[in-house]
């Protein structure tokens, strides 16, 4: 998968016709290896890029109980994972948007509310749902809150991210044209691996 400044533009091999200037390429494989390079693209040049991905996260891992004999190895122990703390924690929103206030509307419908303030009479209607459903809902970064959703936004390009409670990730660029209804429904799926071998 591409990214071009953090925007999803496709998978590899790819032609890209870019405007001029420093880009940022960021590129993630299946198994969640990544890569990324900033480039300088002058005008009406052509550049090829390739980049070798490399495995972000450790694919095994090997523990001991604290004194192994050279002949007899290392003995594996069981392992409990927790999670990265500065990671959202499944079930729980630590988005600085997505906590509960103290008075009024919860951040989620307030962003929902300006959304729709700001779209005026040419207004646009984006209909949204995911598998599975419930998942936590970001508009060009916003929390707007959890699907089924129904937005009413002005009309534009928007980047569409969603997470499971279980830290499936699904996203979307999408296109409204004024008074346009559309619905999209993204299948989200696992970004980090389900099983940790332990050897």
């Amino acid at each position: 998968m591409i990214f071009v400044d953090t925007m999803f533009v496709g998978r590899t091999p790819l032609l890209l016709i870019a405007p001029a200037g420093k880009i940022k390429v960021e590129m993630r494989g299946k198994r969640e290896e990544f890569g990324e390079r900033l480039i300088d693209l002058p005008p009406n040049e052509t550049q090829q890029l390739t980049l070798t991905l490399t495995p972000r996260y450790p694919t095994s891992i090997t523990l001991g109980t604290g004194r192994a004999s050279p002949s007899s190895g290392v003995t594996a122990a069981g392992v409990q994972v927790l999670p990265d703390p500065s990671l959202t924690h499944p079930g729980k929103e630590s988005n600085p948007v997505s906590l509960p206030s103290r008075q009024g509307p919860s951040p989620d419908e307030a962003n929902r509310k300006a959304l729709e303030q700001e779209a005026g009479k040419d207004a646009a209607r984006l209909v949204l749902q995911s598998v599975p459903s419930a998942a936590m809902t970001y508009l060009d970064g916003t929390f707007v809150g959890r699907t089924p959703l129904q937005l009413i936004v002005p009309p534009g390009k928007y980047k569409v991210e969603m997470r499971g409670n279980l830290e499936e990730f699904g996203e979307r660029l999408v296109g409204l044209l004024p008074n346009e209804t559309q619905q999209q429904t993204l299948e989200l799926a696992v970004r980090y691996p389900a099983k940790i071998s332990v050897r």
